[in-house]
């Protein structure tokens, strides 16, 4: 999947079109979101569009949220989840 341009029209903010792309660059679904709402809102509706199976789902940092994974794994069990972590992210060692 595939954040979309955002859209503006003068000064305003139109939004953005959230993609869903295959590797082919197929469009597979398409969702607009407002400014108030974010990418990974968007998650959920892009992937009740997509009819055919997929094996892995690629986002940005902004997608490393779980709401995000829990609707992909719902949809595709065994796809591979592959979201780089969000920049301001922080890394801690348990033991």
């Amino acid at each position: 999947m595939a954040s979309g341009e955002t859209r503006r029209t003068g000064t305003a903010n139109m939004g953005e079109l959230d993609l869903a792309i295959d590797e082919n660059l197929q469009v597979l679904a398409c969702e607009p979101t407002t400014p108030e709402v974010g990418d990974p809102t968007a998650v959920p509706n892009l992937l009740s569009q997509i009819l055919t199976p997929f094996n892995a789902f690629i986002g940005d940092g902004e997608y490393d949220e779980e709401p995000v994974s829990t609707s992909v794994l719902n949809q595709q069990p065994e796809a591979k989840i592959v979201i780089p972590p969000q920049k301001n992210c922080r890394y801690f060692l348990s033991w």
